[in-house]
């Protein structure tokens, strides 16, 4: 890329945010980070602490068990979040373009003049479909997994951010993936996103008032 470019995409549980994000940056030729998150933050004496943390990526707090002490907090999930958050701002600062799926990292991307946010969303029929899919589950379970994903990932991100998980007042585009195949909607996104990186550091006067 001759531009950085930050991608943030968060999604809904089954609605194949996962799969559009991964579609973008093998387009973009630019690093994807997700699953892959904690191995790449983690690595030779520390890649033990990859599967030590893995319990705790994109957790909200369980206050019962943590404490804060002088703003220092004890729990695995806030000493994950500000580990994350360390690596992304490095990254970033170190003028990488890459694509992150959910971490909050709007949080710390949201400032740089180049960035993207998107929110994947899907109707809830299709989302079933793909957890029994993919996963194995009847339809009880699937929907009784969609829920608890999303409540999860909800109260992560509203407590982090000031932005509202899922709004469309939070994202510069929110798109429904379950109305076309995922490889389409990650080709239609395209345009878009390059448009995007072509007026980067370009001023339009009046544009951010609303």
């Amino acid at each position: 890329m001759d531009k950085q470019v930050l991608i943030f995409l968060d999604r809904e549980f089954g609605s194949g945010g996962h799969n559009i994000a991964k579609m973008i940056a093998q387009n973009l030729e630019i690093p994807y980070y997700d699953y892959n998150f904690l191995a790449e933050m983690f690595k030779g004496e520390e890649a033990h602490l990859a599967e030590a943390f893995g319990a705790y990526d994109e957790k909200p707090v369980d206050f019962f068990g943590s404490r804060t002490v002088r703003g220092h907090s004890n729990s695995m999930e806030d000493i994950l979040l500000e580990k994350q958050f360390d690596f992304i701002e490095n990254k970033a600062r170190n003028g990488d373009s890459f694509v992150v799926v959910g971490r909050c990292a709007e949080v710390i991307l949201g400032n740089y003049p180049n960035f993207i946010s998107l929110f994947v969303r899907a109707r809830l029929e299709a989302r079933i479909d793909r957890v029994m899919h993919r996963e194995g589950k009847d339809r009880d379970e699937a929907i009784r997994k969609i829920r608890r994903i999303d409540a999860m990932h909800r109260r992560y991100f509203n407590r982090i951010s000031k932005n509202k998980w899922g709004s469309s007042r939070s994202y510069d585009l929110v798109v429904r993936s379950s109305d076309m195949r995922l490889e389409d909607l990650a080709e239609a996104l395209m345009p878009y996103i390059h448009a995007r990186i072509h007026m980067f550091g370009k001023y339009f006067p009046g544009a951010h008032l609303q």
